[in-house]
C-alpha cells in the first residue's frame, strides 16, 4: 500500500497531519525555541516519547543540508559585535538587562 507521508518526516508516525501542522507552526511561531514537555502541553498528547519524535523529525528538517558551521574568529567577532550593539540599545533606552 502506498500513502502520500511515505518518505517524508510524517511517515512511521499514527498522528494526524492536522496534529503535525499545529506542532509545526508553534515549533516556528516561538521565540526562544520549544521542548518536548512544552509541546506535550499545547499538543494534548499523552505520550513523552511521541512527541520526542515529532519534534526530532521537525527540527531534523529544518536543519539545510550543507550550512557553515558556527565556528572560527569570523563567529566570535560578530557575536560579540551583536552582543556589544545590543548592550548600548538597553542603556539607550534605559531598559534592564
Amino acid at each position: 500500500m502506498v500513502s502520500v507521508t511515505a518518505g517524508t518526516i510524517f511517515q512511521d508516525l499514527r498522528l494526524p497531519l492536522r496534529l503535525w501542522f499545529r506542532a509545526i507552526w508553534y515549533v516556528v511561531s516561538q521565540k526562544n525555541g520549544v521542548s518536548t514537555l512544552g509541546l506535550q502541553n499545547v499538543l494534548g498528547i499523552r505520550r513523552y516519547e511521541t512527541t520526542w519524535i515529532l519534534l526530532h523529525k521537525l527540527r531534523t528538517a529544518m536543519v539545510r543540508p550543507g550550512r557553515e558551521r558556527l565556528c572560527g574568529k569570523s563567529f566570535l567577532i560578530k557575536f560579540f559585535k551583536f552582543i556589544r550593539k545590543w548592550h548600548n540599545n538597553c542603556v539607550i533606552f534605559n531598559a534592564e538587562i
